[in-house]
């Protein structure tokens, strides 16, 4: 899952404000006691992805930690900060979060742009939380999104889309399943590789998601002993209603 869409990631996403993500992260960590005692808080950013908010998360002086399942998006992200930063001092691991390992207990974690939405098994949704969990100092907050079954149902909905530009073209086919409620969708891009003799690379990929209901995920939280402190709609902390397509979680271990 993203293997192939690594290089491309970033320019297909341009349209995320991670400035504004790291704003709103960075506020409701400043607000924990465990952060406002720690010189150099420890936060995790899982499905890290390229590395787009851990960059702007580092700007706050947090030690970041990026974990993703592709190895190729660590790559990106790794040759991102280094380009930004000229230095390497992310620690970038490739494993998958529902079974995060790491070598000790954290401050933060944060796990943005619908990472917890590519999980689709329940039953590794409640280790997921239970992992985060584990490796959470007492006090150590978690901040996810997820899109709603809204989003999925009557934003995206079963349909085929399209983005190009004069070196790249993405096809892709998005078929939502109801009553799973998981959302597929089949990616198709094109790479411009000589403009004269008009040859292009094709690379194909697969991306998956569920909708979690509010029940799975209170049900998920509270087995892990995790405490939900608020839920908001946007980064603006505005209320949750029925027409979101987007949510904000902010959870604490106590």
């Amino acid at each position: 899952m993203y293997d192939s869409l690594a290089e491309f990631y970033n320019r297909f996403t341009k349209d995320i404000n991670y400035k504004q993500l790291a704003e709103f992260v960075h506020e409701q960590f400043s607000g924990s006691g465990l952060f406002k005692g720690t010189d150099s808080p420890c936060v995790v950013d899982l499905a890290c992805g390229t590395g787009s908010l851990a960059l702007e998360l580092l700007k706050y002086g947090y030690d970041m930690i990026g974990v993703d399942l592709s190895y190729e998006m660590l790559e990106a992200a790794r040759d991102a900060e280094y380009e930004v930063t000229g230095g390497s001092s992310i620690i970038w691991i490739c494993q998958d979060m529902s079974e995060l390992e790491l070598h000790g207990p954290v401050s933060g974690m944060v796990c943005i742009t619908d990472g917890v939405n590519h999980i689709t098994d329940k039953k590794k949704l409640d280790r997921f939380f239970k992992r985060v969990c584990k490796y959470l100092d007492v006090g150590g907050m978690f901040i996810f999104d997820i899109l709603t079954e809204r989003y999925f149902r009557d934003v995206v909905g079963s349909n085929v889309y399209c983005e190009s530009d004069d070196f790249e073209s993405c096809i892709w086919e998005s078929k939502y399943d109801v009553e799973s409620r998981i959302m597929e969708y089949d990616i198709t891009l094109y790479k411009l590789l000589d403009p004269e003799e008009d040859i292009y690379q094709r690379l194909d990929d697969v991306v998956v998601e569920r909708a979690w209901t509010e029940e799975e995920l209170y049900d998920s939280i509270t087995k892990s002993k995790l405490k939900l402190k608020n839920v908001y709609s946007s980064v603006e902390k505005t209320n949750i209603t029925n027409e979101d397509t987007r949510r904000y979680y902010i959870l604490e271990k106590v």
